[in-house]
């Protein structure tokens, strides 16, 4: 009998002293890797030089330069993580003979993680009744047995013997809805963003610096659907749905009609952005089961320099898809999917590429998660949406193909076409996909998150619609984090990085090592917000605090306008000009050619910002000179009116032009 216990004793001894070793080489391995990777960074930031890379602003250079000398100190410095936690890792002794306690062993349960749910009935080796040996079983008040082991966890999360796997350690309830500090906290942190984008979004408006492309469309779409005249639009197609799939501004008209200003949908996409810290941190806080984390990776998002050049960039209804496909996701990991469903409808109805976004999301929660008829049900959904506004409802209301297709153009003139020469052709696509900028980009959207999305695959590949589309586009906004564009990325990109710090704080163990990785996301994010900033950020976009010399001037000027014409004036003023049934935008970026005749005709000579003084004189000669009229004309701005106000004083100002001097 002792030599049976003493081989049993050896056997274990052996088991552990393999597992052991096996874990130092999973480590050192990648350890490797990490220091590799983080060496090719250091490298690559080498050759990040004037001259050594094309098709690459200086300026971009610089931020790439930067970005992945980060990167490169970022993977140093977790690599020597790795490493430390390998060295310092305690191995627990093995069991003796016959004993259910000591560590962890193929043969024993790990203990259930804190907060994570309780299998009420464990099975035992014994009785109906749950006695081991002749010792009946005691329950705890919360009905599970004294004594008893809970059932094994899967890799997948779920417990050994169910017939479904749950996402791991799911927690029914996800977040404390009483007053603690860390909800104290991320109030603060949603109030301080709120308070400093909202500002920044209507200071940039009040100072002329916002757009009609795209703030000033949008408005007329809900200004025109508020008075009767469903969709209509006139700056580029005559119904919204031509342009872009977006029901889901219906949902603004009733609150516009109570506040009918272009603010109100700056302050609800400013609202709609920071709401996501929310869900995300209840994502993280279940997750992580640290709500020092969770405030961290809730900060991170909020700080995010692609989230604070979305709510820079004027309104897009598909900016509240984010919060929307991070609640929903969070919906799922607690199993509500009627949450969820509902949650995904906000996507789907905001812009029309979002489907394929939607589509991806259910094939992850019938593959990954098992919900099989859900995930199916909005794959399907996604698809069909998506497929029958892009290939049937846009074209046959424009009457003729989408412009956004013409930016795949290079793939070919049709869809198949572009499919087809995607598939056939993977060199000409990998010189296009190997450009510098979208090396940047890349780095824009993973670094400051410290790469650990990247951890997070399986949720990271929920990007991959927005991402593919981004990268394959020539535009020169779409692969970049400088506007709307990355709406579809971003959600999931912060999603996948919950998720990597999870299994890294798994790799790692639940150590200082692995906590210091997680908060060390907050000084990353600041400083790729440094070199990203939306406040200050003025060689990627126009300057959005920038003042203008006249800008008394202009405030003068519109308020002779009169509220039912037509009018016809630039990229910047249209948002000021945008509650009328006409509004044409001449210069760039304009899509669609003016009236020969508007009803007003409102110009600021001083602003060269999208026209430049030869284009003025150039549009201001094809009108009718013996029908116009100046109704305002002072300090470089300049409004004239068919059969209204000085005809003299046009005459003037046409046949006596002074170089846009005013």
């Amino acid at each position: 009998m002792t030599a049976d216990k003493l081989r049993v004793s050896e056997s274990a001894n052996q088991r552990v002293s393999e597992s052991a070793s096996r874990r130092v080489i999973l480590w050192l391995g990648v350890n490797a890797i990490v220091l590799s990777l983080s060496a090719l960074a250091f490298w690559c930031a080498s050759l990040a030089q004037e001259g050594n890379l094309e098709g690459i602003f200086p300026w971009q250079l610089v931020k790439l330069r930067h970005l992945l000398t980060l990167s490169g100190a970022w993977l140093a410095f977790l690599g020597v993580v790795i490493l430390a936690s390998a060295l310092f890792h305690k191995r627990s002794p093995p069991a003796p003979p016959g004993s259910r306690g000591g560590g962890s062993s193929a043969l024993t349960a790990p203990p259930p993680e804190a907060g994570g749910e309780q299998c009420p009935h464990s099975p035992s080796t014994g009785s109906r009744e749950g006695s081991v040996g002749s010792q009946p079983l005691h329950r705890k008040p919360g009905g599970g047995a004294v004594g008893s082991q809970p059932l094994p966890r899967k890799p997948g999360g779920g417990r050994a013997g169910s017939s479904r796997p749950h996402l791991p350690s799911r927690s029914k309830r996800g977040w404390k809805t009483s007053a603690s500090p860390a909800v104290l906290v991320l109030l603060v942190l949603i109030v301080g963003y709120v308070a400093a984008y909202g500002w920044l979004a209507n200071e940039r408006h009040d100072r002329f610096n916002s757009t009609g492309y795209d703030l000033a469309i949008k408005e007329q779409v809900i200004w025109n659907t508020a008075h009767g005249h469903f969709f209509a639009s006139s700056v580029e197609v005559d119904n919204a749905f031509a342009d872009h799939f977006q029901p889901l501004m219906l949902a603004l008209v009733p609150l516009y009609i109570l506040l009918p200003t272009p603010k109100l949908l700056l302050w609800m996409q400013t609202f709609g952005l920071a709401a996501a810290a929310i869900p995300l941190y209840r994502l993280a806080q279940r997750r992580l089961k640290d709500t020092g984390l969770a405030l961290a990776v809730a900060a991170a998002y909020l700080l995010c320099p692609a989230i604070g050049f979305i709510n820079r960039f004027d309104f897009h209804p598909e900016a509240l898809a984010i919060p929307a496909f991070i609640a929903a996701f969070d919906a799922l990991d607690r199993d509500n999917t009627t949450g969820a469903s509902l949650w995904l409808l906000v996507p789907l109805l905001s812009k029309e590429n979002l489907g394929l976004s939607v589509a991806a999301f259910g094939l992850y929660a019938a593959l990954s998660q098992r919900r099989i008829r859900f995930g199916l049900t909005w794959a399907g959904l996604g698809l069909a949406v998506s497929g029958v506004t892009m290939l049937w409802l846009i074209p046959s209301l424009r009457h003729e193909a989408s412009d956004t297709l013409s930016r795949y153009s290079w793939l070919g003139a049709t869809p198949d076409q572009m499919v087809w020469t995607a598939l056939t052709r993977p060199r000409a696509v990998w010189e296009h996909l190997a450009e510098p900028n979208r090396g940047l980009y890349l780095l824009q959207l993973l670094a400051p998150t410290g790469l650990l999305a990247v951890v997070g695959l399986p949720e990271l590949l929920l990007a991959a619609p927005g991402l593919i589309t981004n990268l394959l586009a020539q535009h020169h906004y779409q692969p970049t984090i400088y506007s709307q564009y990355t709406v579809p990325i971003i959600p999931f990109v912060f999603i996948a990085t919950v998720l990597g710090l999870q299994r890294l704080r798994s790799f790692l163990g639940r150590g200082w090592h692995s906590y210091f990785v997680g908060l060390a996301i907050l000084p990353l994010t600041m400083t790729a917000l440094a070199l990203d900033n939306p406040f200050t950020e003025v060689q990627a976009l126009p300057a959005a605090l920038t003042h203008l010399p006249n800008a008394e001037a202009v405030h003068d000027a519109l308020a002779t306008v009169p509220p039912e014409a037509s009018v016809v004036t630039t990229n910047a003023y249209a948002p000021h000009l945008a509650q009328r049934d006409g509004l044409y935008i001449i210069g760039i970026p304009t899509q669609r050619a003016p009236p020969a005749d508007p009803d007003v005709v409102f110009i600021n000579l001083y602003d060269q910002r999208f026209m430049v003084c030869d284009q003025y004189r150039e549009y201001f000669t094809q009108l009718d000179a013996d029908r116009y009229g100046v109704i305002f004309r002072d300090r470089g701005m300049i409004v004239v009116q068919r059969d209204a106000g000085s005809n003299d004083g046009f005459r003037d100002f046409l046949f006596n032009w002074t170089d846009c001097a005013g």
